[in-house]
């Protein structure tokens, strides 16, 4: 029988996971977590429907957390090093806290949209650097800082070693600028779809350089004017319904997204 490196409880030489504190018995710390544990973590994030991991991170900061106190209904401010899990999503920055001591709780620390982030930066913090994050919230403007941040897989959440935080600086900003014009475009599709009739449907095909003055019936085939207004116009041969809308949808891949 061995000790676990890190909380000292007897372990197998053969282990490579202490079953007491989920650690790896080979000298560093985060190597490798149990897939319960990773389950547990990715559970707290609550996913969106389409929304995947892209990078995952470990890292800790200093935290303040205010606890009730018992029976005075005060706030009492307790300070602590927290261990954090970042994921990095094609939406959102979410942020996982580890706390316990005797038995690990995990809960939601942050998430964030990623239109929402107003910068990355680095900060400089003694024998250690910080990542630190500046994003809008309802109220204001808040920010996260996690340092010790190390790389992992975003599947199995194993470390694959340091983060460096400049390329990562780089990297966020360009997602977050993805995410903006991603927002920006579906706002704009939506705003097309609630509007469009087939006055309407005729300034855009006319931004594409297209003029439409006959539309083809999508049940019979045969051309119909395009009416001035409205969003639907009755076929005068076969009596079918046809939607600007459903013409717009058929004909913007030739006028470009």
């Amino acid at each position: 029988m061995g000790k676990c490196i890190v909380c000292g409880s007897p372990t197998k030489p053969s282990e490579v996971i202490c079953d007491k504190c989920d650690r790896s018995q080979n000298g560093f710390d985060y190597f490798k977590l149990n897939p319960s544990t990773v389950s547990k973590i990715k559970g707290m994030a609550i996913f969106k429907k389409g929304e995947n991991i892209e990078r995952a991170f470990i890292g800790s900061t200093p935290g303040q957390r205010a606890p009730l106190a018992a029976g005075e209904g005060m706030m009492i401010a307790l300070a602590s090093s927290l261990t954090l899990y970042m994921m990095v999503t094609n939406e959102r920055i979410l942020i996982v806290e580890e706390s316990g001591l005797i038995r690990r709780n995990f809960d939601l620390f942050e998430a964030i949209e990623l239109e929402d982030v107003r910068g990355t930066s680095i900060k400089e913090m003694f024998l250690a650097e910080a990542f630190k994050i500046n994003f809008q919230t309802r109220g204001g403007l808040g920010d996260v800082e996690i340092s010790n941040m190390m790389d992992m897989d975003k599947d199995t959440f194993d470390v694959n070693g340091p983060t460096d935080l400049e390329m990562l600086r780089q990297w966020m900003d360009a997602r977050v600028q993805d995410k903006i014009r991603l927002v920006e475009e579906r706002s704009r599709r939506d705003k097309v779809q609630i509007m469009l009739d087939f006055d309407s449907l005729r300034d855009e095909m006319a931004k594409g350089g297209i003029v439409m003055k006959a539309i083809k019936c999508p049940n019979c085939n045969a051309a119909v004017d395009m009416p001035e207004a409205g969003c639907r116009v009755e076929c005068q041969y076969c009596g079918s319904s046809i939607v600007a809308q459903d013409i717009f949808d058929k004909m913007k891949g030739l006028i470009g997204n």
